[in-house]
């Protein structure tokens, strides 16, 4: 359990770095598209909104599967101890923000060239 802590502790630490990038690169579009907009800034913009309602359904119904799963193993009898659930508990996080995340480090790569 602990190594898989660490791991989504990393992985939250690469997320909000790639945030804080993604957030810089995209100030200056959204500022485009408030005062003076194009084409290309008017597509980030819908691509920025677009991916935001995709990540939240995806996030959401990917917590249900994990839920679901919780209450299979519970009624086989496999949940023995608070271990049990506080891996459920993470593996439902995880799966919450698997789509988020993936989203948000793909869009710093896009958005920097990096």
């Amino acid at each position: 359990m602990p190594q898989k802590a660490l791991q989504l502790s990393l992985a939250m630490f690469e997320t909000s770095i790639a945030a804080s990038v993604t957030i810089a690169a995209r100030w200056p579009i959204l500022w485009q598209t408030m005062h003076a907009p194009s084409h290309t800034s008017l597509a980030e913009t819908r691509l920025m909104v677009d991916e935001k309602v995709a990540a939240l359904v995806e996030g959401a119904f990917a917590v249900q599967l994990a839920s679901f799963a919780f209450a299979g193993q519970m009624a086989r009898g496999e949940v023995r101890h608070a271990g049990d659930v506080m891996k459920a508990a993470t593996d439902a996080m995880q799966a919450a923000l698997k789509p988020a995340r993936r989203r948000i480090v793909a869009n710093a790569k896009r958005l920097t060239g990096i």
